[in-house]
């Protein structure tokens, strides 16, 4: 049985900290759970085991920083604990796990608090402290927890859908994406989506090769700067690539691309149309500034009272034309996107950051193996260490799509839509035959 822990895109230190200890893993084990997942954020440093194997009781433990397709890990939880976001609680209600919400009184304002104590009342989930959350577990009622409804006619529903349009602006297609990439990942147990992101080769030639994208900026660890907390959300996909692969200088000398997949569980396809910016490392040659200016492609994943008023009215206009006929221009944004590359980077596996190091792709392979190494922390020498890991950071390339067209093809529903940007963030759908 697994429980699964999380905090959302910022750091909840209180609750971290207590599901780490062995009196909450006591807890667990003497309800029959064997396994806990901790999605901590930004609370890394809380994160720890200071605690010997035996101590865990049977209970394994993992935990990240974060993840783009969370829908894995809660398709396959017994009990979902999370942060009082009100997002993250209908996600996993909308799934028919049961919950128990942690408020974090830091961060949490009065209409989630609101949210939170509808739904508690409904006994639609259970409401802790971090102090309490071993007991809270101990008392097994969240067993006894009423189903949560997905289509409720009662003002609750009505408050919750409410409460889902205004913390969510982001374009009917992108949510279509993560709604069904989540879902064939949950049915595959695999950890990252694959798509085939075709280009066009220097004779004029059609190449396709299979990549994973590594998310939307604004998203999970594709954060805008620094101090980006989680509350820019955007349409702009990444994908990386090494400098030396011919990709690069495809995309360099013509930037049309598309990028597909077909998620065979589900019986979805998926095509995304747009143009390919690059952004090179500052010490790579070929560096440049990003040619697309995403100022007008991002926008607040949540809003003043005024921006929510004006959010109902969008997601009036959604339902009538597929997206807001007034684009939200967000020019003050700081969009710092050597920190998104550097992010970005970072978010790989030390297996894959190595390969940065390597040579060209697709040239004859060396007799030499020390030219590829499995990790560069590995290396004991640390001059060559240090010289591996600047030949990465040198050769590892963002790359951001501008999406202007997605074509999302549901076999089970035997639907077609045809998303086109109509603007910065507007867009038209278009309901044609599969």
């Amino acid at each position: 049985m697994l429980v699964y822990v999380t905090v959302g895109s910022t750091g909840f230190d209180a609750l971290v900290g207590v599901v780490c200890r062995k009196e909450f893993l006591r807890s667990l084990a003497d309800r029959g759970f064997r396994r806990l997942v901790v999605q901590y954020g930004s609370s890394d440093d809380v994160f720890d085991l200071p605690i010997t194997a035996p101590e865990l009781f049977g209970v394994s433990v993992e935990g990240f920083d974060y993840t783009r397709w969370p829908q894995q890990y809660i398709e396959q939880a017994d009990l979902i604990i999370c942060h009082a976001g009100t997002g993250s609680i209908l996600e996993a209600l909308h799934a028919g796990k049961p919950v128990i919400a942690v408020p974090n009184h830091e961060l949490m304002d009065s209409h989630q608090s609101e949210i939170c104590r509808e739904l508690a009342a409904a006994e639609y989930l259970l409401v802790s402290e971090p102090g309490q959350l071993a007991d809270t577990v101990d008392s097994g009622k969240y067993l006894e927890l009423v189903p949560y409804p997905h289509a409720d006619p009662r003002p609750i529903g009505e408050i919750l859908d409410e409460e889902s349009s205004r913390t969510n602006r982001d374009p009917e297609w992108k949510k279509a994406f993560v709604k069904y990439m989540n879902a064939e990942l949950a049915l595959t147990n695999e950890r990252f989506p694959v798509m085939g992101l075709s280009t066009v080769d220097l004779e004029g030639r059609p190449a396709v090769r299979m990549v994973s994208p590594r998310g939307f900026v604004g998203d999970s660890f594709l954060k805008v700067n620094a101090s980006d907390h989680g509350q820019w959300s955007s349409d702009v996909l990444t994908f990386c690539t090494h400098a030396k692969s011919n990709k690069v200088q495809e995309l360099v000398n013509t930037n049309d691309i598309q990028a597909i997949c077909w998620l065979p569980n589900i019986k979805v396809q998926i095509r995304c149309s747009g143009h390919a910016h690059l952004l090179f490392h500052p010490d790579n040659p070929n560096y440049s500034t990003l040619s697309l200016d995403m100022r007008h492609r991002v926008w607040p994943r949540d809003g003043t009272k005024e921006q929510d008023r004006e959010a109902k009215e969008e997601q009036r206009e959604i339902k009538q034309f597929g997206g807001p006929v007034k684009p939200l221009v967000n020019g003050g944004v700081e969009i710092d996107t050597e920190y998104i590359r550097e992010q970005a980077y970072l978010n790989h596996s030390p297996v894959i950051q190595a390969w940065y190091s390597w040579p060209a792709p697709g040239k004859i392979r060396s007799a030499d193996a020390s030219l590829y190494p499995m990790e560069i922390p590995k290396i004991k020498d640390k001059e060559e260490s240090e010289k591996f890991e600047a030949n990465a950071r040198r050769n590892y390339v963002l790359i951001f799509i501008d999406v202007n067209q997605v074509d999302i093809v549901d076999l089970n529903e035997n639907t077609r839509r045809i998303h086109t940007r109509r603007s910065d963030t507007s867009w038209s759908v278009a309901n044609v035959n599969p």
